[in-house]
C-alpha cells in the first residue's frame, strides 16, 4: 500500500457489513417502569376515592371517564415507547391500563378542582333522614338527587353547619371541565 493509501484508511476505517447490523442491546428499564405503574395506580385510586364525594359523579361516570382515557393512553403507538425501551405488547397494555390512564383521570380531576367558578346554593325541604354509620342521610323534596346519594348524604364526624332539621342547603360550583363540585353542606 502507499503511504497515502494508509492514510485515507487511517481517516476513514471502512466497516463491514456485519458490523454495521449488529444492534447493541439496550438497557431495559422494564422494572422500574412497571414499579412505578404500579405505585401511580394505587396512589391515584386512592386519591380518586377520597375525594369521591366532592364530585357529582357517579360510579359509572368514573368508569366512563376511565375508559375515555384508556382509549386515549393508546393512542400513543408501541414504536414510540420502543425507541427507548424493551417494551412487549403485555407491558404497553400494563403500562397504559395501571399508569396513563389513572394518571390522566386524576390529573383531569385535579384540574378540574383547581379551577372552578363562583359558588351557589341549592336549598331542598328535608322530607326524611336516615342515620347510618356516622352518616346522615336525607330525602329531599320530589327526590331530589335520588340517584346521588353522596350529594345527600353528611358525615356527622366532620364540621357541619347544622342548626335544625327542615332545610338542606348544598353549596355548588362548576369545575374548568364542567363536572359539578360539591363544596358544602348545611342543614337549617
Amino acid at each position: 500500500m502507499k503511504p497515502q493509501q494508509i492514510k485515507d484508511l487511517r481517516r476513514r476505517p471502512k466497516k463491514s457489513k456485519l458490523v454495521r447490523k449488529i444492534k447493541l442491546p439496550q438497557k431495559d428499564y422494564m422494572s422500574t417502569i412497571t414499579a412505578w405503574t404500579v405505585f401511580i395506580y394505587f396512589s391515584s385510586a386512592i386519591l380518586i376515592l377520597s375525594n369521591y364525594s366532592y364530585f357529582m359523579l357517579k360510579i359509572v361516570h368514573f368508569v366512563q371517564f376511565f375508559c375515555f382515557f384508556l382509549a386515549i393512553a393508546f393512542l400513543v403507538p408501541i414504536r414510540f415507547y420502543r425507541r427507548k425501551l424493551n417494551m412487549s405488547y403485555y407491558e404497553y397494555v400494563f403500562i397504559n391500563f395501571l399508569g396513563l390512564a389513572p394518571l390522566l383521570l386524576l390529573f383531569s380531576l385535579g384540574i378540574n378542582m383547581a379551577f372552578k367558578g363562583d359558588s351557589y346554593t341549592e336549598t331542598y325541604r328535608i322530607v326524611d333522614s336516615i342515620s347510618t354509620n356516622g352518616n346522615m342521610t336525607y330525602v329531599l323534596e320530589d327526590n331530589k338527587y335520588e340517584s346521588y346519594e353522596h350529594v345527600r348524604s353528611i358525615d356527622l364526624t366532620k364540621e357541619v353547619d347544622i342548626e335544625g332539621n327542615t332545610f338542606l342547603s348544598i353549596q355548588f360550583s362548576d369545575g374548568l371541565l364542567g363536572i359539578r363540585l360539591i363544596e358544602k353542606h348545611r342543614v337549617h
